[in-house]
């Protein structure tokens, strides 16, 4: 999964289909318009409330509406820093 979250984050989707690239499976979400990742342990459903820029970044504030949990037991992918994952 970590290889699928590399092509995930690092590129746009605006660009590629990232669940063909990665051959991840849709599933539909019951609020938003997004699809969620089917093998997620846990999806989030959320609506977007603010988005502002900041220099070169964007700080974007959601709200969570609906949550999709699959797995309650898993090691998270929490940051990636050039090769290195962090993780609980």
């Amino acid at each position: 999964m970590k290889e699928k979250a590399i092509i995930c984050g690092s590129i746009s989707g605006r660009d590629k289909d990232k669940f063909e690239l990665t051959k991840l499976e849709k599933e539909k979400s019951k609020i938003v318009k997004s699809s969620l990742i089917k093998e997620s342990p846990i999806s989030f459903e959320c609506k977007l409330e603010f988005m502002e820029k900041f220099g070169d970044h964007w700080l974007s504030v959601g709200r969570f509406v609906e949550e999709h949990v699959r797995k309650e037991k898993f090691s998270p992918l929490l940051h990636k820093s050039k090769d290195q994952f962090f993780h609980l």
